[in-house]
């Protein structure tokens, strides 16, 4: 009987000895646990978060081109009027140089003005959306901003066949409303020298004085052709272009200096 038991422990050790090889591959390829996975740290949520706001990012607003080139862009608001804006393309003509114009619908509906906006784009320079009503457009509704958009550009379609892509907010005011204005094919331009032309007792010699000091590569430069008296402007816009040239800057339009299309046409 002892034999019998002696017998009987010896082929069960044989089982468990022959088992061990197969016990250990299964554990070895077990998965892993995923409640063991470590929590993401600190830096690591911060990066995640980043990695979140960089998705639903505004869309750029423009307010230089490059920095590296000597290229500068003279721009004009709030036209067009049978003023002010015909004695600057009288000027910009004179001295051979292209500039861009920020129109507002309301004025490039009047009849009396729709000569000198069909002559912005004969004379070669480039017409850009600056609303309709010129509003703050960060205060309205998306029905009013689409509105203000819409109405402008096909209103300058109309007369000169241009569908415009180049948009400044009046008072450069663009907080909120880049996605909007982009969703609808727009890209958005501010600047970054306004030598304050559009203010009341403002001299041709202080806005030289600005344009001086503030210019660098690639600076969009804030002017107005229309929206009050502009005579200043007028009178100091021959010494700025001399002064720029002398300083060696190219001046271009701003679709060149950002190589950005004007227009969707």
């Amino acid at each position: 009987m002892q034999q019998f038991f002696r017998v009987c422990t010896l082929l069960v050790l044989g089982l468990i000895l022959t088992s061990l090889p197969w016990l250990q591959s299964t554990v070895a390829q077990a998965p892993p646990d995923i409640v063991s996975e470590k929590p993401l740290s600190l830096s690591q949520m911060q990066k995640e978060n980043a990695t979140f706001k960089t998705k639903v990012a505004a869309a750029p607003i423009y307010y230089n081109g490059p920095r590296t080139i000597k290229k500068v862009a003279l721009t004009f608001d709030d036209g067009p009027d049978n003023t002010y804006t015909s004695q600057i393309l009288d000027v910009l003509k004179q001295y051979k140089v292209k500039s861009t114009f920020f129109v507002v619908g309301t004025m490039a509906a009047n009849n009396k003005y729709q000569a000198n906006l069909k002559r912005i784009v004969i004379d070669g320079h480039i017409i850009a959306n600056h609303s309709w009503s010129h509003k703050d457009l960060a205060k309205v509704s998306t029905t009013t901003l689409n509105a203000e958009l819409d109405k402008t550009n096909a209103i300058v379609y109309k007369y000169t066949k241009k569908k415009m892509k180049i948009f400044r907010p009046p008072y450069g005011s663009a907080k909120g409303i880049t996605n909007q204005v982009a969703s609808k094919g727009f890209i958005t331009v501010n600047w970054d020298v306004d030598p304050n032309d559009w203010k009341k007792g403002i001299t041709a010699a202080e806005i030289i004085r600005t344009v001086k000091s503030q210019t660098k590569n690639g600076s969009i430069i804030l002017m107005h052709s229309a929206g009050g008296s502009r005579s200043e402007t007028v009178k100091a816009l021959p010494q700025i272009i001399k002064y720029l040239k002398s300083k060696g800057y190219t001046i271009v339009t701003v679709d060149q200096l950002l190589n950005k299309p004007a227009y969707a046409n």
